[in-house]
């Protein structure tokens, strides 16, 4: 196809074709063999893209393609999308369209969100656990950001930083085995991570939010499906962890741009902890009141069952562990502020 200045254009158009609604990093698009609804990867989609370059000016119906690409949370087809764009020249916004695909960094904190688009899901699990059921559908009703990442050492010593002395350093910090700069920060109560969120002008995300965000369009146990070969692949767990906190963003992230969403360490989230109702919701908070906040997404210390995306876990807003750490989200309306 590389050597053929002939091949028909149309069948790759409309494998590049999103159908709606989208959901960032795969699509549901329309093959070449007409088989509408198959899950095409960044990889596949890039691929394409490499093929078409050299035929992109004569073929005006890919621009809104790759303007949509542009906005993918894969670095390696936003690359290939910008240098086609490149090679278009013309006025095509290129910065702005990559600035659109939702990225945003915080000079304050050091931390990268990414944008999250609305949509609806299956919340909870009827495999294992009673506190993961019923199933039940809950949508998130607006786009939100949260963090690319967990909250590091590095961050967190911005905010220590920044109160001259006032603020409790973490539990663990002397340890080796937790306090290195890429490393999630752990020994944070719940209460130190919402201040910690506020000083950055951020808060936690609330847990379906959180689930929602770790299973990005994946009805299965884990972000990439029911599989547990490919854990290892996104995940530091038991044990592969070696007993520490891993380095943030040295596995693979799930198809919204997401790492260590499951494993390396559990996550606060914003709710009081309450079991769950099989009614739909939308945008639940939790419960007004409580004794636990929740907290999700597995350890460094567990097996891949508690890694799952449905796993829930809760503890006193005071507790510190070595295996607990947190991450920070925006709504819509605070990013734009």
């Amino acid at each position: 196809m590389n050597e053929s200045r002939f091949f028909a254009i149309e069948p790759f158009v409309k494998f590049l074709q999103p159908q709606v609604p989208p959901i960032p990093g795969q699509w549901l698009v329309a093959p070449p063999d007409g088989n509408p609804g198959e899950l095409r990867s960044p990889r596949q989609i890039a691929a394409v893209l490499r093929l078409l370059r050299s035929r992109a000016a004569q073929h005006p119906e890919l621009l809104p393609l790759l303007t949509f690409h542009a906005r993918s949370a894969d670095s390696e087809l936003r690359d290939v999308v910008r240098e086609i764009l490149l090679m278009l020249g013309g006025s095509t916004p290129i910065e702005s369209i990559v600035r659109d695909r939702n990225e945003y960094f915080d000079e304050k904190s050091g931390i990268t969100f990414l944008r999250i688009p609305a949509g609806d899901f299956l919340m909870g699990s009827e495999k294992i656990t009673d506190d993961e059921k019923p199933v039940h559908r809950v949508t998130i009703s607006r786009d939100f950001w949260l963090a690319k990442h967990p909250v590091t050492n590095a961050q967190y010593e911005r905010y220590l930083r920044s109160a001259a002395g006032e603020l409790v350093r973490p539990a663990y910090w002397d340890e080796r085995r937790y306090n290195q700069p890429e490393q999630p920060v752990v020994g944070v109560s719940w209460d130190e991570a919402v201040a910690f969120a506020h000083w950055c002008g951020a808060r936690l995300p609330t847990e379906a939010e959180w689930e929602y965000a770790c299973r990005a369009g994946s009805s299965g146990d884990y972000c990439f499906g029911d599989d547990v070969a490919q854990l290892a692949d996104y995940a530091w767990y038991n044990p592969s962890s070696n007993g520490q906190a891993q380095p943030v963003g040295t596995k693979r992230p799930n198809v919204w741009g997401l790492h260590d969403m499951h494993g390396n360490v559990w996550e606060w989230c914003a709710d009081w902890y309450a079991a769950y109702a099989a009614t739909a919701m939308t945008d639940p908070a939790g419960p007004n009141r409580g004794s636990d906040r929740v907290f999700r997404g597995g350890s460094l210390g567990g097996g891949a069952g508690v890694c799952r995306s449905a796993i829930r876990n809760r503890y006193s807003p005071s507790y510190r562990f070595n295996f607990l750490g947190f991450r920070v989200a925006l709504s819509s309306a605070e990013r734009s502020r």
